[in-house]
This record gives C-alpha cells, structure tokens and sequence, in this order.
C-alpha cells in the first residue's frame, strides 16, 4: 500500500502550457479594432446631436419670428409686406451686428427705434402701417441670432393674391455631416433648394 502511494507521489506533472507570444497579439488586435470602431459611433453620436440641436433652434426661432408677425399684422398681413417681399436677413457666422445684412434696403431700424423711456403724448412708429416696427422687430430678432445658427440666412415672402394673407418663412444654414467610415467624406450641407439638403427649415404664418 505504501509502496503505490509513493508511486502516485513521485509521478511526474503535466507541463502546464501558457498563452504564446503570438495568440496575445491577435487579441490585441482584434480589441483594437473594437475600439475604433465604437471611438467612431461615438464621433457620429455627437456630431448627430449636434445637427439635432441646429434643427431644434431653427424651429424655435422660426417660431418667435411668427409671433413677432403675428403682433404686427398692420403691416405683415398688408399690401407693404407683399411689397417688400422677400425680406432677407443674412446673419453670417463670427460677424457682429454690423455684419447683418436686411433687405429690402432701409427696412432695418435701429434696435430700439420704437421703444420710449419717457412719457409721451405720441405713441412711437405710428402712422406708417406698422412698418416701422417690423423694421425694428426683425433688427432685434436678427440681432438676437448672433452665434445660434452658422451663416443663417431667414427669407419671409408675403403674398396676398390668395386670401387670407400669409406669409412663408425659410431658414437656411450650414451643418457639417458626419461620416461612417473612410470612404465617405465629411461635406459641409449647404443647398438652398428645398428638397436638396436637410439644412432648412420652412414654416407657414398667416399673420
């Protein structure tokens, strides 16, 4: 009995082999290459968001600029409107408020045209049908679109031939696509057509 015990004890082991040099570089690699590919999902969830954040804000102040019109129906709702149309505001990127372009020429006034800080018998911009304050509505408005949207342009036409009045506002900006891999190239949408980008945004007013 003795004997066979020791026997057992004095076998010799298995060689216990490891991972070779070769099979740890391949799952190096093959990690890797998981990496990336979820590195570049992520590039293309950001940049996604980012368009979605564009678009968010093109609705958002398209809306404003509706109500601004709808305060004003003197003159959005009249035969000046339709004359003066399109009204034409290009606010493009990194510039200032000097950079913003209104037309038709004269439309624009100045940012506090119709706003008074003393007690007047004569209510301000009265008298011309509400042109002047729509001058000084769309001054502010672009004003306030400094930085939001790159090189915005916003056109309003106004027609009044088919009853009741409206009016058409479109937005167009510059978005930057993202790409999915290497064979597609990361372009900078900037089509003006509608139905030749997804960098505009059309809404219907009836001031």
């Amino acid at each position: 009995m003795r004997s066979r015990l020791t026997r057992r004890r004095c076998a010799p082991r298995r060689a216990q082999r490891g991972f070779s040099l070769v099979e740890i570089m391949v799952a190096v690699v093959v990690i890797c290459v998981g990496l990336l590919g979820i590195a570049k999902m992520q590039a293309l969830a950001v940049s996604s968001t980012t368009t979605a954040r564009l678009r968010a804000m093109a609705a958002f102040q398209a809306a404003s600029l509706a109500s601004i019109m709808h305060s004003n129906r003197d003159y959005w709702a009249s035969a000046a409107a339709v004359a003066n149309s399109p009204t034409t505001i290009s606010v493009p990127a990194g510039v200032g408020a000097a950079g913003i372009t209104i037309t038709p020429a004269g439309f624009a006034q100045g940012n506090g045209a119709c706003i008074v800080t003393t007690v007047s018998a004569v209510p301000a911009c009265t008298g011309d049908g509400g042109l002047k304050l729509a001058g000084m509505d769309i001054t502010r408005w672009s004003e306030g679109m400094l930085g939001l949207l790159p090189n915005l342009t916003t056109t309003i036409n106004c027609q009044g031939a088919i009853q009741p009045p409206s009016c058409t506002i479109q937005m167009q900006w510059t978005e930057q696509t993202g790409t999915v891999n290497s064979s597609e190239t990361s372009v900078a949408i900037t089509s003006v057509v509608a139905g030749g980008g997804l960098d505009y945004y059309t809404l219907y007013v009836a001031p």
